[in-house]
């Protein structure tokens, strides 16, 4: 690597003047021109325009600094100690950042940003929007109303964006302003604030009347298997199913189990390898805020 620069630039403040330089690089968020990385320089640092372009090639042969293609037809090259990846990356990032794109719109979108980087074309464009995906960086969005296509977005699915597309396009189905259907929206939200406070209240009965439930658990046990003696296990499964046509839930009934074992009133029997049972029979199980998955029940 050469590390020689050729310049005018007195050599008592060659060396900080390239550390003030690449630090000015650093702190931007996107290449600069020279003009723009002279207008962040200050003091004896201001150097003729033409001396700074020279110093700025002289980095770039160093492998210090990147160059990037000017924006518009006339525009003037710019530099960045950022590489093709991280430019496109960045650029990607904010594009996004508002919104999401089907993958086809965000390629398209993207190709006259990656015209001139070094390293960079459609084939590692896609290769590098599908590492977003996987470090997190980028998030999988399912389609929008009436469309089949999945998108991609900077910030996880957001309802309200898809709720604001499904107005718009009802709206022009209707042939109406999307204003037209506030009070219809109004009353869909009213009905389901109400179903949200049935719901609520609903589990207040449940909670209230927890400690009866607790001892209908315990005698549901004697009912179920009559032969049942402290200690002997009963299988949950069952247990459930027979509660369940009087009315109880199964989180109602998962908390009062684990509310019981708690309180020593009953051991509960762990299943070992949850992971080989198919989802349908996993969620017959108790499952507690640790992740154990039980499958059995004792008085004790």
């Amino acid at each position: 690597m050469n590390n020689t620069i050729n310049t005018t630039i007195p050599p008592e403040l060659l060396s900080i003047a390239s550390e003030v330089l690449l630090r000015s690089l650093d702190q931007a968020t996107t290449p600069l021109t020279a003009r723009q990385i002279r207008e962040r320089l200050t003091g004896p640092y201001k150097f003729p325009l033409a001396e700074l372009e020279s110093l700025l090639e002289e980095h770039v042969t160093a492998g210090r600094v990147y160059h990037y293609p000017g924006l518009g037809s006339a525009g003037k090259r710019r530099y960045w100690t950022r590489g093709s990846e991280q430019f496109i990356r960045e650029s990607i990032l904010r594009m996004l950042a508002n919104r999401s794109l089907p993958l086809t719109d965000l390629l398209r979108r993207q190709r006259n940003s990656i015209k001139g980087l070094p390293g960079m074309n459609e084939t590692a464009l896609r290769r590098l929007i599908g590492q977003m995906v996987a470090e997190g960086a980028l998030h999988e969005w399912p389609p929008l109303l009436g469309s089949r296509t999945a998108r991609l977005g900077a910030m996880p699915p957001q309802p309200r964006l898809y709720l604001e597309d499904a107005v718009e396009k009802i709206a022009r189905k209707l042939g109406v302003e999307p204003a037209a259907l506030a009070p219809s929206l109004e009353e869909v939200r009213r009905n389901l604030s109400q179903s949200e406070e049935a719901e609520k209240t609903a589990d207040g009965a449940d909670l209230a009347d927890g400690t009866d439930l607790d001892d209908k658990v315990v005698e549901r046990m004697l009912q179920v298997k009559l032969a049942a003696t402290p200690g002997a296990p009963l299988p949950l499964r069952e247990l459930w199913h027979s509660l369940r046509a009087e009315g109880c839930n199964k989180s109602t009934f998962d908390r009062i189990v684990l509310d019981l074992a708690a309180n020593y009133r009953v051991a509960l029997l762990k299943h070992d390898f949850p992971g080989m049972l198919s989802a349908a029979d996993r969620a017959e199980l108790v499952v507690d805020p640790h992740g154990n998955h039980y499958v059995g029940i004792a008085r004790r």
